[in-house]
């Protein structure tokens, strides 16, 4: 999720937006959709908020995988460097800090 932070900043920086490339008309595409990035996905990494201002950044454990029952659910990160969990027992700086 950090990796496609960055590639939001630096997208940020080169278009003042989050959501379009520089040419304003090309829509951004997250460079990581998968934690770890090679070999079997524990985690699926996804923009579910991604608008010309703001973003959140979710990692939702894979159906069946190793961290679908950890107690953190899925990890959130904004814009703003929100760090946070949905659907979790755990707090958000348990699972942060771990």
């Amino acid at each position: 999720m950090l990796e496609n932070a960055q590639y939001l900043e630096r997208n940020f920086t080169e278009a003042s937006r989050y959501d379009k490339k520089s040419d304003n008309t090309t829509a951004v595409t997250l460079p990581v959709v998968n934690s770890p990035r090679d070999g079997g996905a524990v985690y699926t990494i996804s923009a579910t908020t991604l608008t010309s201002s703001t973003y959140t950044l979710s990692a939702t454990p894979v159906a069946g995988g190793r961290m679908a029952t950890d107690g953190c659910g899925t990890l959130t990160l904004n814009h703003q460097g929100v760090k946070g969990v949905t659907s979790a027992t755990l707090s958000a700086s348990d699972c942060w800090n771990r």
